[in-house]
C-alpha cells in the first residue's frame, strides 16, 4: 500500500509538471530577435518607444542592444558576419536569417513577423532588404570637395611651388617631371589613404564606447566651428594683404623641414624612389595642416557610417585631394613656370581660405544634423 501511494505520487506529480509545461508552451515557442540602435539615432528611439515592453502578444521578443557600446558592438558585427551581411543604415533589426536596415524596413520587418507567428507561420520565410550607406548626396558631394579644398589649401601649394623651383634649379627635363610626377603623385595619394584608414579606425574604436562617442561628436561641433572661424579670419588677412600671417598653415620649422626633404630627394640617384620617399615624408609631415581638413571630414564619415571605415568616402576624398595635385604637375610639365604659378596661388588664396570656411560650415551643418 505504501508503495502504491509511492508511485501514484510520483505518477501525479508528473503529470502535474508536463501539464505546466503544456501551459507555457507559448512562453517556449516565442523567438528572439535582435535590435541593434544607437541612443543617437532618433529613428532607433521612435522604435523603441512605439514598443509597449520587448515581449509581443504574437510571441516575438525583440532584445535591445545598444551598438555604442563595446559588447552591443562586436555582438552586431558577429551577427551580421554570420549572416553575411554588414551594418549600412541604422536602426537594424535582425530576426532569424533576414536583417532588417533603416527605420521603415524594420517597423516592416517587425509587423511581417508578428503576422506570421499569429498566423502560424514560419519565420523562415521573412526576407529583408540590404541598403546601400545612408549618406545623403550633399553629403558626398561635401566629402569630394573637402578633398578638392585640401588638395589646393596653401601648405600643399606652397609645397608644390618650392618642389616645381628645385626641379627647375635642378635643370630637370621634362621626362624626369613626368617620373617624378608620376610617383610623387602615387606616392602621396596611398599615404594620404592609409592615414585616413588608420584614423578611422580608431575614431570608430572611440566611438563605439558611448560617452567617448558622445564627446567625440561634440568635439567634432565644437572643432568645426572654430576651424570655420579661423578660415574666415585667415580669409580676412589674404584679402587685406597679410596672407603671412594666416592661422591655419604650416610653422616655419615644418615649412623648413618639408624643404630639407625635397632638397634631399631630388639629389637623389634614382629619381623614383626619391619621389616616392618624398611624397610619404612630405604627407606626414603636412598633416599637421591638411589634417585640419582631413580629421573632421573622417569624423563625419563616421558619424554618417558607424558601422566601419567608409572606405568608398575615404577613396572619394582622397581622389579629389590628388586632383589638384596631379593637374599642377601636368601643368608644370606643360610649360609653366613655377613663378607663373605662385603668383597665381597669391591671387586666389583668400578665394581658397573663404571656401574652406563655406567647406567647415556646410560640414558643421551636416554633422548636426546626423
Amino acid at each position: 500500500m505504501k508503495r502504491t501511494l509511492i508511485f501514484l505520487f510520483l505518477l501525479f506529480t508528473c503529470m502535474g509538471s508536463f501539464a505546466e509545461n503544456e501551459g507555457i508552451e507559448p512562453a517556449l515557442g516565442v523567438r528572439t530577435a535582435r535590435y541593434y540602435y544607437m541612443p543617437s539615432c532618433s529613428s532607433c528611439m521612435d522604435f523603441l518607444l512605439s514598443m509597449a515592453s520587448e515581449y509581443s502578444p504574437a510571441g516575438l521578443t525583440i532584445e535591445r542592444i545598444d551598438v555604442r557600446t563595446a559588447a552591443g558592438y562586436e555582438r552586431m558585427t558577429a551577427d551580421l558576419e554570420r549572416l553575411g551581411s554588414s551594418a549600412e543604415e541604422f536602426p537594424i533589426l535582425i530576426i532569424e536569417e533576414a536583417v532588417f536596415q533603416g527605420e521603415a524596413e524594420t517597423e516592416r520587418g517587425r509587423r511581417e513577423a508578428e503576422a506570421l507567428l499569429g498566423s502560424g507561420g514560419s519565420l523562415t520565410s521573412l526576407t529583408g532588404t540590404v541598403h546601400e550607406p545612408a549618406v545623403p548626396v550633399i553629403g558626398i558631394g561635401a566629402i569630394f570637395l573637402s578633398g578638392l579644398i585640401d588638395g589646393i589649401n596653401p601648405c600643399v601649394f606652397s609645397t608644390l611651388i618650392f618642389l616645381f623651383s628645385m626641379l627647375a634649379m635642378l635643370g630637370r627635363d621634362r621626362r624626369d617631371l613626368i617620373v617624378i610626377g608620376c610617383w610623387y603623385t602615387l606616392s602621396v595619394f596611398i599615404s594620404y589613404y592609409l592615414a585616413g584608414l588608420g584614423l578611422s579606425h580608431l575614431t570608430l574604436f572611440v566611438s563605439r564606447y558611448q560617452f567617448l562617442g558622445r564627446l567625440l561628436d561634440g568635439a567634432l561641433v565644437f572643432f568645426l566651428a572654430i576651424l570655420a572661424v579661423l578660415s574666415l579670419y585667415d580669409y580676412y588677412l589674404a584679402r587685406t594683404g597679410r596672407a603671412s600671417g594666416m592661422v591655419l598653415q604650416l610653422s616655419l620649422k615644418e615649412k623648413r623641414r618639408i624643404h630639407s626633404v625635397i632638397r634631399g630627394r631630388m639629389r637623389s640617384g634614382s629619381l623614383a624612389l626619391g619621389a616616392v620617399i618624398m611624397g610619404v615624408l612630405v604627407s606626414l609631415f603636412e598633416l599637421g595642416c591638411t589634417g585640419q581638413i582631413y580629421l573632421p571630414t573622417l569624423l563625419y564619415m563616421a558619424s554618417v557610417n558607424p558601422e566601419g571605415p567608409a572606405y568608398r568616402l575615404l577613396l572619394l576624398y582622397n581622389v579629389g585631394f590628388i586632383l589638384p595635385l596631379g593637374s599642377l604637375f601636368a601643368v608644370c610639365i606643360a610649360g609653366v613656370s613655377s613663378k607663373r604659378l605662385e603668383q597665381s596661388f597669391r591671387n586666389h588664396t583668400a578665394a581658397i581660405k573663404l571656401l574652406t570656411a563655406v567647406l567647415f560650415i556646410i560640414l558643421l551643418v551636416l554633422t548636426l544634423l546626423s
